[in-house]
């Protein structure tokens, strides 16, 4: 049975899985990275990520794996 938290549903680990949540706030670490790294792909914009709700941490973390993609460095 899901806890009700933040007037968002969590599951047993404390994951947020609300349709109601911003896609940035939903789902595992992992998955939430995934996401990120697939609409930066896409050419989203950083702003546009904060405003669905991706944390600064997670979308500097895919910035520098893309950084490192395009430009073949290990930052």
């Amino acid at each position: 049975m899901p806890i009700m938290s933040d007037h968002y549903v969590r599951d047993k680990l404390g994951w947020i899985d609300d349709f109601r949540a911003l896609p940035g706030e939903c789902g595992q670490p992992l998955t939430q990275k995934i996401y990120a790294y697939a609409l930066m792909q896409q050419g989203v914009s950083l702003s546009q990520l904060k405003e669905m709700g991706f944390s600064s941490d997670v979308v500097l973390e895919i910035f520098n794996m893309r950084m490192a993609e395009v430009f073949g460095e290990n930052r």
